[in-house]
């Protein structure tokens, strides 16, 4: 019964949750010691949000088996719709584009001056006017850092997205028609199932970027053996007929 009030506690207070807040933050806040959310109650209360939210397409492509990277990934995903990040989150964004923020203030950004915004900050963002011919989601940070592309406004999503970045992404879209979206992601089952993700979480006609089948072989010399995880994975895009030729 005491584990039960305790994860009770919790849920009351992640439903409740109106800012940013940090994962050790959440465990002083309630359970007044900073590490035992995280070796008791994590993956017990993400559970109970899994069984009674409705995240099916957030988590499109995430295995909900014992798999540990899985797993993280899901309560990584689950917690951030209720504004819970183990660490700051933050939107990375490069291009030339215009940021017009609810109290009037107002960013302007280019190619050599790259910004990061909380997501706090993003809340309050009311447009944006992007002034490339496209616009690039990155799943990779070092890909984001070293890609050159003229003409694109790239944003870093940090593998799979939440619901905070799928509004940011639909009022860039909302507000820019006409430019063309693209996605630049890793060649495995992940970075395909991100653009699904994605596609389904914006509404928005993702094309995937350098991550067709000549890509991959071409830089062959660099990849690695797949993991029955990813196996797994890439039968499950297989048996739906998606990116054939390269998941083959």
């Amino acid at each position: 019964m005491e584990d039960a009030r305790v994860i009770l506690d919790l849920c009351r207070f992640i439903l409740g949750n109106q800012r940013d807040i940090l994962e050790r933050e959440l465990s002083i806040a309630v359970l007044g010691d900073s590490k035992r959310w995280e070796k008791k109650y994590r993956s017990r209360v993400c559970s109970v949000l899994e069984r009674y939210g409705n995240f099916n397409d957030l988590l499109l492509g995430i295995s909900d088996g014992e798999d540990k990277e899985d797993k993280r990934e899901r309560e990584k995903i689950l917690l951030a719709e209720y504004q819970v990040y183990a660490n700051p989150s933050y939107v990375h964004l490069k291009g030339n584009a215009e940021f017009l923020f609810d109290d009037g203030q107002s960013i302007r950004m280019n190619h050599q001056m790259p910004a990061a915004f909380s997501t706090e900050a993003l809340a309050h963002l009311d447009s944006v006017r992007v002034l490339d011919k496209r616009v690039m989601t990155i799943e990779n940070l070092t890909s984001f850092n070293r890609i050159s592309q003229e003409q694109a406004f790239l944003i870093f999503l940090s593998g799979y997205h939440n619901s905070a970045k799928q509004k940011l992404i639909r009022k860039i879209y909302d507000a820019n028609p006409g430019i063309v979206w693209q996605h630049f992601g890793d060649i495995d089952p992940d970075g395909f199932y991100i653009v699904e993700n994605l596609r389904k979480g914006t509404g928005i006609d993702f094309r995937p970027v350098f991550m067709e089948a000549s890509v991959l072989n071409r830089y062959l010399a660099y990849a690695k053996p797949l993991t029955e995880r990813d196996r797994r994975k890439a039968r499950s895009l297989l048996s739906k007929e998606m990116y054939g030729d390269v998941v083959r």
